[in-house]
């Protein structure tokens, strides 16, 4: 949510490179934990499925956007897949152009790269904060069936996928 709320306190506009290097920090850092990875491994699916919510169908499809966005414009750009969600309006600038201003004492070159709308990160700051309260839950929910285990006893103990484990 920081990142998010970085791009609307500094006034970024859509073309600016900052705005397109926070974007892409967000979509890979809101998608890091549905991806297969080292260290802790993936976050548990439920958190990709929207049922608990009353506006499933809009969680989901935001959810789906950033992922299907991580997949073929910010970590793999697939050019085609580009083109054809800008053509449906689903992002904003083309992401196959090249643009050249020229000056009169010289020349720029610059790109344009496929990112989210400014209306299209409002949702997105919706659904970070719906998954930011969905994992207070879930931590709650692990600490209380720990606390009402028989087997509980004072200590630290070490969360990982699956069941937590004591640490000796």
């Amino acid at each position: 949510m920081a990142m998010e709320k970085h791009i609307r306190s500094a006034k970024l506009k859509v073309g600016d490179h900052v705005y397109q290097s926070a974007v892409a920090g967000l979509v890979v850092s809101y998608c890091r934990p549905f991806m297969s990875a080292t260290g802790l491994g993936r976050i548990p699916a439920d958190f990709g499925i929207f049922k608990d919510t009353s506006h499933s169908a809009f969680f989901a499809s935001v959810h789906n956007d950033l992922i299907m966005m991580r997949d073929k414009m910010v970590a793999h750009f697939d050019l085609d897949y580009g083109v054809g969600q800008f053509t449906r309006k689903r992002y904003t600038l083309h992401p196959g152009e090249v643009g050249l201003s020229l000056r009169e004492h010289g020349f720029e070159v610059y790109t344009n790269h496929t990112t989210l709308t400014r209306s299209r990160l409002l949702d997105v700051r919706k659904l970070i904060s719906l998954q930011v309260e969905r994992v207070k839950r879930a931590q709650a929910e692990c600490v209380k069936s720990l606390i009402n285990s028989e087997k509980t006893q004072m200590g630290d103990y070490i969360f990982r996928l699956g069941q937590p484990s004591r640490r000796d």
